[in-house]
C-alpha cells in the first residue's frame, strides 16, 4: 500500500489519486468525555496569553490552530487545539476573487472558456499541491497531534452552491469521459441516452445548463424531457469533491490518529459537490450549516460514531442573549460533542483589558449551566422507524424547474436565494420539522442505498419528499416494500425522472401509489414553484395541492380535477400520494398567521402514521405550549439512556422568548410503560410511573436520565 508520500509523488507524475486508500493505518484517539469547546483565534490571539487565560476562564477548554498560528501558548495554559484548514483557501473552497470575475465574465459572453475552475480537481498537479500542503502541514502535529483536523471549510467545487457549470478543464473533460466510458457500454448507447450524435467519447462534452435549458425548454410548458447531459457533470462534479476529500483524509490518517472532518458544509444542492451519501461517510467529524433539514440528513447518512460540532456565532442585532443557552444545549439534546466560538474577538473587549463581552458572558453561562448536561455528549440520537429517502438527482432536477422562470440570471441563484427559493430544501426542511412537532425523530436514507437498507433493517413508514427522481432499481425497492406489507407516502412529484434526468412516459410509480394512468404533467400542471404552493392550490381546509390531475379511486376531492390524500392498498402494504405542498410546513409551522395551514398538514401526516402504526415513544403536553415540542431519546456509549425535550423554535426567538416570561412553564410527559427517571442537575429520582410533570425552561429545555 502506497503511504502519503507516495501518494503525492504518484499525483505529480500525472495519475490521477482517485485510488487513494481511505482507511486510517492507526485507531482514532476517542474523543474527551463531555461537551468541548473551541474559541476560533484570529491572528495575533495565538500567542496573546492574557485572550487566552480570559478564554480559559469563560469555560472554554480549546482553541483553533491557522497557517501560521503557534499551539504551544494555548497547550501551555490546558488549551486543547484542533487544526483549522489544513490545505488552507483558494482549492477545496474557492474565494470570491476567484469565482466571481469568472462568473462576471461567463455572464457577459456565455463562453465555456470561463468555465475552467481555479485549481481543478481533476488536475494531478492540484491534487499533489494539497497533499503536499497536508503533508507540511501534519508535519508538526506527530508528536503532539490535536483533537481534530478539519481539511476544509465551506468546501465546494463552485462557491458554496452558487451555479457555475466547473469544470470544462483538458483534465475535467478527460476524466469525465473516464466516467462516462464506466457508464456507457459504448458511444452509440450514450448519444441514445443524451440524444446527441458523438463520434467518439473524445469528442463528448458536458452541456451547460444555458445549453440544456435552450434545448429542453425551447416546446414551453412541458417538463424537460432529458436532462442528462447537464445531470451527469453535476454527478461527476459530486464524485471530483468527495474524491479530493478521501485522498486528504486517508493523507491525515495516516500521519495522526485524531478524527478529520470537513467544517461548513452546504446543504445539497445541484452545484456545489454537497452529495452527503458520498461526502459523509468520510468523515470523523463534521459541522453542517443547518439549511433545509441538513443536519439531519448529514446525522443520518454519517460514518459510525462520527463527531458532529456546531458553529455558535453571536446573536444578530435585536436577538436576546439567550439564544446562546439555546444553542448549546440543542447541540447537547442531538448528542453533539463540541462547539465552535466564532470568535474569541467576539467573546472578549480587547480595550477593556480582556473583559468578556455581552456575547462573552452568555457563552461563559451557557456552559456553565450545561455542565450537567454533558453526558448527552457524543450519545446517539434514537431514530424512529420513519425513513426519510434522498435523491440527489431530484435536488438536481428541481434545482433546474425551480431556476425555469430565472432566464439569463440563472448564475445569480446564490447560497443566500437558494436558502429561502429551492423546492427540495423546503421539502426535506418541512419533513423533518412534522416528524419532530408529531413526536418523532426521522431518519434519512440514501435512495440509491434504499434495496440494501430494507433487506437489512425494519422501518414502518417510507417517506418520499418530492423525489422526482428515482432509478428503476430504487423504484423497484419501494414496490417491493409496498408489496410486501409497508407503508409509503409521497407528497407529490414523484419519480417522473429516472436518476440521470430522462424524464419517464409515465410516472414510475403512479400505479404502486394507484393513480389513474396519466402521462408525465406539464409545468402548468405542477403547483409548486421555489418550494412554495401556487396560490390557486390552496384548499379550504389549510394545507395547498402540489400538482392538477390527479385521480385515484379513493381520494379526498378537493376541486374539480384536484385530488388530494389518495390512498391505495397495494400487495399486503398501503401507498398514499397526499398530493399536499408539505414543503411549506417549516415556513408556517410558527406563523399565527398561517396556523390553518399548518394544522392541516399536521393532521394529514398523522393520518399516514396511524395507517402505519407509527407512535411517538414519549407523549407530551403543556398548557400554554406551541406544537413544537421536540422530544429525543438518546443513548450513550456506556449504555445510559435519557430524555431529551425542548421547544423547536431557536428560527423564531420570540416565541421562546414570549415562552420564558410565562413562568413557570411544566410539561407532562407520558411514558408507554413506568419507568424512573431523574432530571439533569438533580439528585433524586422520580418514579417509577408512566406520566411525570416537569419544569421546562423556554430556552433550554428539560433533560432527564431514565432508568435503564
Amino acid at each position: 500500500m502506497l503511504d502519503a508520500r507516495q501518494c503525492v509523488a504518484v499525483a505529480l507524475a500525472g495519475v490521477t489519486c482517485r485510488w487513494m486508500p481511505a482507511q486510517q493505518t492507526a485507531p482514532i484517539a476517542p474523543w474527551p468525555d463531555g461537551l468541548q469547546s473551541f474559541a476560533w483565534l484570529p491572528d495575533g490571539l495565538d500567542t496573546d496569553e492574557a485572550a487566552l487565560r480570559a478564554l480559559r476562564e469563560l469555560g472554554v477548554t480549546g482553541v483553533t490552530v491557522g497557517d501560521g498560528q503557534d499551539p504551544e501558548p494555548a497547550r501551555r495554559l490546558g488549551l486543547s487545539i484542533y487544526r483549522d484548514q489544513l490545505v488552507g483557501k483558494g482549492t477545496l473552497e474557492l474565494r470570491d476573487s476567484q469565482f466571481a470575475p469568472l462568473r462576471a465574465a461567463y455572464e457577459q459572453d456565455r463562453a465555456i472558456e470561463h468555465l475552467l475552475r481555479p485549481n481543478c480537481l481533476s488536475d494531478p498537479a492540484t491534487q499533489g499541491d494539497l497533499l503536499a500542503r497536508a503533508l507540511t502541514a501534519l508535519a508538526p502535529l506527530a508528536a503532539a497531534p490535536p483533537s481534530f483536523v478539519i481539511l476544509g471549510d465551506e468546501v465546494s467545487t463552485t462557491r458554496h452552491v452558487n451555479p457555475l457549470d466547473f469544470s470544462f478543464s483538458p483534465h475535467a473533460l478527460a476524466e469525465f469521459r473516464t466516467f462516462l466510458r464506466g457508464r456507457y457500454r459504448d458511444i452509440g448507447a450514450l448519444n441514445r441516452a443524451w440524444q446527441t450524435s458523438h463520434a467518439s467519447f473524445d469528442t463528448v462534452e458536458p452541456f451547460t445548463a444555458d445549453r440544456i435549458r435552450a434545448r429542453e425548454f425551447a416546446a414551453g410548458g412541458t417538463l424537460p424531457a432529458n436532462l442528462s447531459p447537464w445531470a451527469e457533470h453535476r454527478a461527476f462534479m459530486d464524485r471530483a469533491l468527495a474524491r479530493t476529500v478521501r485522498s486528504l483524509a486517508g493523507c491525515a490518517r495516516a500521519k495522526v490518529a485524531v478524527p478529520i472532518g470537513l467544517t461548513g458544509l452546504q446543504q445539497p444542492a445541484a452545484y456545489g459537490g454537497s452529495d452527503y451519501s458520498l461526502l459523509m461517510p468520510e468523515l470523523d467529524v463534521f459541522e453542517i450549516y443547518d439549511i433545509g433539514g441538513a443536519r439531519d440528513l448529514a446525522m443520518s447518512l454519517a460514518r459510525p460514531l462520527a463527531r458532529q460540532i456546531i458553529t455558535l456565532f453571536p446573536p444578530k442585532e435585536g436577538q436576546p442573549m439567550d439564544l446562546v443557552a439555546a444553542h448549546v444545549t440543542d447541540a447537547l439534546a442531538h448528542g453533539m460533542t463540541g462547539v465552535v466560538l466564532w470568535h474569541a474577538g467576539h467573546l472578549l473587549n480587547r480595550a477593556d483589558g480582556m473583559q468578556p463581552t455581552p456575547f462573552g458572558v452568555a457563552v461563559r453561562d451557557a456552559l456553565r449551566g450545561a455542565q450537567s448536561l454533558s453526558p448527552l455528549a457524543g450519545a446517539s440520537v434514537e431514530r424512529s422507524l420513519v425513513w426519510i429517502v434522498e435523491s440527489q438527482p431530484a435536488v438536481q432536477a428541481h434545482w433546474m424547474l425551480d431556476s425555469a422562470s430565472d432566464g439569463v440570471t440563472w448564475p445569480r441563484r446564490l447560497s443566500s436565494y437558494e436558502e429561502t427559493h429551492s423546492t427540495s430544501v423546503a421539502a426535506r426542511a418541512s419533513w423533518v420539522r412534522l416528524c419532530e412537532d408529531l413526536g418523532l425523530q426521522p431518519r434519512f436514507v440514501a435512495a440509491a442505498q434504499l434495496r440494501a437498507l430494507l433487506a437489512q433493517q425494519q422501518v414502518k413508514l417510507l417517506v418520499l419528499p418530492v423525489c422526482l427522481a428515482l432509478s428503476d432499481e430504487e423504484i423497484a425497492a419501494v414496490t417491493d416494500y409496498v408489496q410486501q406489507g409497508g407503508v409509503a407516502v409521497a407528497d407529490g412529484m414523484l419519480a417522473f425522472y429516472d436518476d440521470r434526468l430522462r424524464r419517464r412516459d409515465r410516472p414510475g410509480l403512479d400505479a404502486v401509489f394507484g393513480l389513474t394512468p396519466r402521462a408525465v404533467p406539464g409545468l402548468a400542471q405542477l403547483l409548486v414553484h421555489e418550494g412554495q404552493p401556487a396560490a390557486q392550490a390552496r384548499l379550504l381546509s389549510g394545507a395547498a395541492a402540489c400538482e392538477r390531475s390527479i385521480e385515484a379511486a379513493i381520494a379526498e376531492r378537493a376541486a374539480p380535477s384536484l385530488s388530494v390524500q389518495c390512498e391505495h392498498r397495494f400487495g399486503r402494504g398501503t401507498a398514499i400520494y397526499l398530493n399536499i405542498a408539505v414543503c411549506e410546513y417549516a415556513s408556517v409551522r410558527l406563523d399565527p398567521k398561517r396556523l390553518n395551514a399548518a394544522r392541516d398538514l399536521r393532521r394529514r401526516v398523522q393520518r399516514v402514521l396511524d395507517t402505519a402504526d407509527v407512535a411517538p415513544p414519549v407523549s407530551v403536553r403543556g398548557k400554554g405550549l406551541p406544537t413544537c415540542l421536540e422530544r429525543m431519546l438518546l443513548r450513550h456509549k456506556s449504555g445510559r439512556r435519557f430524555l431529551a425535550l425542548r421547544v423547536n423554535a431557536i428560527d423564531s426567538p420570540f416565541v421562546l422568548q414570549t415562552l420564558s416570561t410565562q413562568s413557570p412553564l411544566t410539561v407532562e410527559v407520558q411514558f408507554a410503560a413506568a419507568t424512573r427517571l431523574r432530571v439533569l442537575g438533580e439528585s433524586a429520582w422520580r418514579g417509577p410511573s408512566a406520566h411525570f410533570e416537569l419544569p421546562l425552561d423556554a430556552w433550554r429545555g428539560v433533560f432527564a436520565e431514565l432508568d435503564r
